[in-house]
C-alpha cells in the first residue's frame, strides 16, 4: 500500500445506477412481465446463451428452495418501448426454461424437480396455476441510460470476477467449519 499524495474523495467516485422504478412479479409472471415490457433479450451489448443445462437446474433448484437472487436489470428505451436486458439474462433463460417443461430445478436432496410435478388449481379466472408459486418472487429494476452508459454499467459489472471450476464448486460443498 503506498501514501497518496493526494487525498481521495470517494464522493467523486461513488455514482450509484439511478434505478427509475422497480417491481417484484411472482415467478410464474415472469413471461408475461417480459411481454409486457417488450423486452429485448439480445441487445447488441449482451452475450449470448452460455449457461448449461446443469447451471440452469442448479439456479432453478436454489430459487424454488427460496435462495435470494438479486434483481434483474433492464434499461428501458424510450424511442421503441422496449426493455433492454441489461444484467440477469442467464437467469431469466433458466426460469423461462423451468416456466416452459425444458429443465428441472435440482434440489439440494438431489431430486429434479420440473414443472409439471408441482399441483395445480383452477383460479377463479378459470386460469390454471401452480400452487404455492406465487410465492416465489423476482425483482425487475428499471434504468434509463443513455447508450454508452448502459455499454459502461454492462462491462464494469461483467468484467469483474471469475467464474467458479467444477472443482472449485466440489471443494465448497465438502468444506467444513473452522474449529
Amino acid at each position: 500500500y503506498r501514501a497518496m499524495e493526494t487525498a481521495l474523495d470517494l464522493s467523486r467516485i461513488y455514482r450509484p445506477v439511478p434505478f427509475t422504478s422497480e417491481v417484484c412479479v411472482s415467478l410464474d409472471d415472469v413471461p408475461d412481465q417480459l411481454a409486457h415490457d417488450n423486452t429485448d433479450m439480445q441487445p447488441p451489448y449482451q452475450r449470448g446463451s452460455v449457461w448449461t443445462v446443469d447451471q440452469q437446474e442448479a439456479f432453478m433448484g436454489h430459487l424454488l428452495q427460496g435462495g435470494e437472487v438479486l434483481p434483474i436489470v433492464f434499461h428501458r428505451v424510450p424511442e421503441s418501448g422496449q426493455a433492454e436486458v441489461l444484467d440477469g439474462k442467464q437467469r431469466l433463460e433458466a426460469m423461462l426454461a423451468w416456466l416452459g417443461g425444458k429443465v428441472a430445478a435440482r434440489l439440494d436432496d438431489g431430486r429434479r424437480v420440473f414443472i409439471g410435478d408441482l399441483p395445480t388449481r383452477t383460479r377463479p379466472s378459470g386460469e390454471t396455476c401452480v400452487v404455492g408459486l406465487m410465492r416465489v418472487t423476482v425483482r425487475f429494476r428499471y434504468v434509463n441510460l443513455p447508450w454508452d452508459q448502459r455499454v459502461r454499467f454492462y462491462v464494469r459489472l461483467n468484467s469483474a470476477g471469475t467464474p467458479h471450476t467444477q472443482e472449485q464448486l466440489l471443494l465448497a460443498m465438502a468444506a467444513r467449519p473452522r474449529q
